[in-house]
């Protein structure tokens, strides 16, 4: 079967395989797998409840992380703040030495290179505490972000269910008659087939 497009192009369109079922056997199927069904919608309310949960967890967590810096009280941390205490305290020692030494003195120009590598050290150290307590954000944002995108997957899971995969998964039935038709064929054959008592399975092939 071909159809013509406005812009003249040729479409071939391929035949479409139909599979006759008897009806009794879509019937019998759907009626056990109802029971299947509806444990996995229980299940799936279960899943959203636990998910909630785990998100409103997550968020208290996080805003509790955020107002008490629990960082700063990490052995690593604290060892940090400590050691850029004591560069503090050597460098306004050193410019408290600085006021008093003549411009022109060696022990000057030594004072200021002391205190020019002091404040790299601090500078440096800044940065690595700065990294430290994005680390420490980062990672409870990150579960934050785990258990909200967890809950809004369960939630689609539940709006989306039950689908017609979920109610013929594993169904294989035996098939009555199987035939290879047009789209027209197929049309003409699915209306007739309304008044028959089969169920029609389609699949497509198309070139």
């Amino acid at each position: 079967m071909f159809i013509v497009t406005q812009g003249a192009d040729n479409v071939k369109l391929g035949d479409v395989e139909i599979l006759l079922v008897e009806k009794s056997q879509v019937a019998d199927f759907l009626q056990k797998k109802q029971t299947t069904i509806e444990k996995e919608i229980t299940d799936r309310k279960r899943a959203v409840e636990v998910a909630e949960k785990e998100a409103e967890t997550a968020q208290i967590n996080y805003e509790s992380f955020l107002a008490n810096k629990p960082y700063l009280t990490n052995d690593d941390y604290v060892k940090m703040m400590g050691d850029n205490g004591s560069l503090l305290q050597k460098y306004n020692d050193l410019n408290d030495k600085l006021r008093s030494l003549p411009a022109t003195s060696e022990e000057f120009e030594k004072a200021e290179k002391q205190m020019a590598q002091i404040q790299s050290d601090v500078d440096s150290l800044m940065e690595k505490m700065m990294r430290f307590q994005n680390s420490a954000k980062e990672a409870n944002a990150r579960i934050l972000q785990t258990a909200t995108n967890n809950l809004a997957t369960a939630k689609s899971k539940l709006e989306n269910s039950p689908t017609a995969e979920d109610y013929f998964e594993g169904f294989s039935p035996t098939i009555a008659e199987k035939r290879s038709l047009t789209l027209m064929e197929n049309f003409l054959l699915l209306i007739h087939a309304t008044n028959r008592s089969r169920f029609l399975r389609a699949r497509s092939a198309w070139f």
